[in-house]
């Protein structure tokens, strides 16, 4: 584990802290620096750094060394919230107040020491994505970069016939193997640290929301698994790397069917 120190003007605060977010930390600390100005301390995992790096180091200034995981382990959770996706989905933590109505569904989502909970705006596009496309029942889902397996449980949920769940990270697998068997969903999610080039067949639908360098690296990858009249859909992005990722994917003779944007972040549907 990093520790990742940053100072931010209070005006940037919401800005750095989802780029954080949405490279893995697990908890962010904000301390006052001076006038107008915040400390935000946070830790990442050794492999996560260099990418976070990339992203943030240069518009701010960043200092990292190694840092004790179990100090971040759990700070997070007093801040986590239950989220609702369109009218009738709600991504529960077990811990937060429960925000269900008479006839929801409701997703128990607990990342443990893995990257989301569902509440990231990067999330919340793909999985309303999924929400309302009728064309999701049956299909067999590929989630790579899957987290905690949000995404992999809402596919399911909503009728997908199979989810193959790929991470780099342990702790991710293991999550999301643990919040499948709790939802009595694992069935049908066959969760692994396989690269996919180690994955047999074509699917119907790829989920990949791991940013936008990632993306375009398996942007050939992901239009030759594509099944014909299948859809991909990528997230991670911010609303100014929408342009690139389109260009990048249309030169693997893929299209832009839609966009979604939600605070800053974009999410892209690709035929």
């Amino acid at each position: 584990m990093e520790r990742i120190e940053i100072v931010v003007d209070e005006t940037e605060v919401d800005l750095i802290s989802d780029l954080l977010w949405s490279s893995g930390v697990m908890a962010i600390e904000e301390r006052a620096e001076g006038p107008g100005t915040l400390r935000l301390l946070t830790g990442i995992e050794q492999s996560q750094l260099g990418e976070l790096l990339s992203t943030i180091d240069g518009r701010w200034g960043v200092k990292h060394y190694p840092s004790d995981p179990a100090a971040y382990a759990d700070a997070w959770k007093p801040y986590a919230r239950a989220t609702r996706i369109g009218e009738s989905l709600v991504l529960q933590p077990p811990w937060a107040p429960d925000i269900a109505r008479a006839g929801d569904r409701v997703l128990s989502i607990d990342p443990g020491e893995a990257w989301g909970h569902g509440a990231h705006p990067s999330t919340r596009l793909l999985a309303a994505e999924l929400v309302a496309r009728a064309d999701v029942r049956g299909a067999r889902v590929l989630d790579l970069g899957c987290g905690s397996g949000v995404l992999s449980l809402v596919a399911v949920a909503y009728g997908a016939e199979s989810v193959v769940a790929l991470d780099i990270e342990v702790a991710a697998v293991e999550a999301s193997m643990a919040n499948a068997a709790v939802n009595g969903l694992d069935d049908r999610i066959l969760c692994s640290t396989e690269p996919l080039s180690q994955v047999e067949g074509s699917f119907d639908i790829i989920l990949a929301n791991i940013g936008l360098a990632t993306c375009n690296s398996f942007a050939h990858e992901f239009a030759e698994r594509r099944r014909e009249h299948g859809w991909i859909g990528i997230s991670g992005l911010l609303n100014e790397q929408v342009d690139e990722a389109v260009a990048h994917f249309e030169t693997q003779g893929l299209r832009e069917e839609l966009r979604r944007s939600e605070s800053g972040w974009s999410a892209i549907v690709f035929k």
